[in-house]
């Protein structure tokens, strides 16, 4: 995935938009670099019983020249333990180079579905 740059003076912004669906769930790039980012990712996915399990890989790049923005790592749990219920539990691991700051990010989210 690109959120595009113009020779490093301006990116595409989607400023009431969330990326933390898209780019990680550190939500490092809330605000789009001038030189536009490059998300380079993998997702594994499995279910254990009624537990779904996904683990995802992010590596950033700028889109503009050359460096490193850094990595990140997320995993997911999600237990469905009744029919309208469930329990989540949500980790993110930023890891940054040349951008932002190191992030680490949990989440327990319960979730009622009618």
């Amino acid at each position: 995935e690109v959120l595009g740059s113009d020779n490093g003076n301006a990116s595409f912004m989607t400023p009431l938009a969330t990326l933390h669906k898209f780019q990680g769930w550190a939500d490092a790039f809330l605000v789009t670099p001038a030189a536009g980012v490059r998300d380079h990712y993998v997702k594994v996915a499995t279910t254990l019983g009624k537990v779904k399990l996904a683990g995802l890989y992010h590596q950033y790049d700028p889109d503009d020249g050359s460096g490193d923005f850094g990595d990140e790592t997320n995993l997911v749990a999600t237990y469905p333990f009744h029919k309208n219920w469930s329990a989540q539990v949500k980790y993110a691991d930023f890891d940054a180079e040349n951008f932002s700051a190191d992030m680490k990010k949990l989440w327990f989210t319960l979730s009622f579905n009618y």
